[in-house]
């Protein structure tokens, strides 16, 4: 599995953008990236943003090598496979026990 600094390095020379323009880019110094792209380190939150924007990637991907999972279900009810009218009475049974 590709590691952060691996996937960085190899976007960087995909695109052929080098540690200094990158660091122009985001505003960040090379010598910081330098030790992303090395492995001795890996960008706190602000710096991912920063990161994430300057690539275009989602800092999911940058961090974990893919998007973050979607969900494709319309709604809770799709997800858990109940009615709306099952939710409906769950939600009322709910209520007449709180006021008991």
């Amino acid at each position: 599995m590709e590691k952060f600094n691996e996937r960085l390095k190899r976007i960087l020379l995909e695109r052929k953008i080098n540690q200094t323009k990158l660091g122009e880019i985001i505003g960040i110094k090379q010598a910081t990236i330098s030790t992303w792209v090395l492995g001795k380190s890996v960008p706190e939150h602000e710096n991912l943003a920063l990161l994430s924007k300057g690539l275009d990637l989602t800092p999911q991907y940058l961090l974990y090598g893919h998007e973050p999972e979607t969900d494709n279900s319309n709604s809770f009810l799709d997800k858990y496979e109940i009615s709306k009218e099952e939710l409906l009475e769950f939600f009322e049974w709910k209520k007449q026990k709180a006021e008991e």
